[in-house]
């Protein structure tokens, strides 16, 4: 019974040593094939299969020279395939990835450098035309929106966006008012090209509407009553002539009424107001 049992163990022995060596023999073999399979995945342009091949080329021994070259080559062909295919966020990483492992991390850093500038650049085109959830999701679907440059440029576009809607739903709101000055002055405020078009038939309204005014003070102002007994009053300046002035000083930055206000003094009249209205009329000499 001992010398079955101890055949039996021999046998074990046997099998056991037998079934590792052949793993071993065969791990070595396909360790040795694996140079010769990242080659020819490399130059027959199976970049995924190089890319593969050389991360488990990589986890048995440190590449050689010749084998880092080949992956290095796979990535670059890779990013530059899948930026080519519109898959942004793949190639950026990749070529984040390629910086790590390139002989020239400079050049690799400026193609990166470049790529997120064209996105960038596609963002804010986007955003021009009045498509900003498809500037947004650019932003998002490239994976910049991880980094403070991206979260930076989608709360910039936010911001510009949710500020050029407010000025013209207020120019909106206080135009259905009347308050045509003030409707103006906030259709100045708007700086983003598809808001402004927006606006265009807004902009019309409110021009008609001051014009309107304008000639209706023009006509106060010619009937307006004689002055008392021993007094005078200067003419007042010419509609033409204030409108213009108003204009010039809105272009230099001043706000609607005081525009109104310093031109109608430059040009020697008075601002008067008659209840919700103001006028600029001649002043009084005596």
């Amino acid at each position: 019974m001992n010398k079955r049992r101890s055949r039996l163990s021999w046998l074990w022995v046997g099998s056991t040593l037998g079934a590792v060596s052949i793993f071993v023999i065969g791990l070595g073999l396909w360790q040795q094939q694996l140079p010769k399979r990242l080659q020819r995945s490399a130059q027959s342009g199976d970049l995924g299969a190089c890319l593969r091949l050389g991360r488990q080329l990589g986890a048995l021994q440190p590449l050689r020279p010749k084998e880092a070259a080949l992956v290095e080559s796979c990535l670059q062909r890779q990013a530059q395939r899948s930026w080519d295919g519109g898959l942004w966020w793949a190639a950026l990483d990749q070529q984040r990835q390629l910086i790590r492992r390139s002989g020239n991390p400079a050049k690799a850093d400026r193609q990166l450098q470049q790529w997120r500038q064209q996105l960038r650049s596609k963002v804010i085109q986007r955003f021009l035309r009045g498509e900003m959830p498809q500037a947004l999701s650019l932003i998002s679907s490239s994976g910049e929106n991880r980094f403070p440059e991206g979260q930076d440029l989608q709360n910039s576009l936010q911001e510009n966006w949710a500020a050029n809607r407010f000025h013209l739903e207020q120019a909106q709101r206080v135009g259905k008012k009347g308050q045509w000055w003030e409707a103006n002055n906030q259709l100045n405020q708007l700086n983003h090209p598809w808001w402004i078009g927006q606006a265009q038939a807004m902009r019309q309204t409110v021009g008609t509407q001051i014009k309107a005014l304008q000639r209706l003070k023009q006509q106060q102002n010619s009937h307006a009553a004689m002055p008392q007994a021993g007094a005078s009053e200067t003419a007042a300046p010419g509609a033409a002539a204030l409108d213009a002035r108003i204009r010039q000083l809105q272009a230099a930055g001043k706000s609607d009424w005081a525009a109104f206000q310093a031109a109608c003094q430059e040009l020697g009249g008075v601002v008067r107001e008659d209840g919700p209205e103001s006028s600029c009329q001649g002043r009084m000499r005596r």
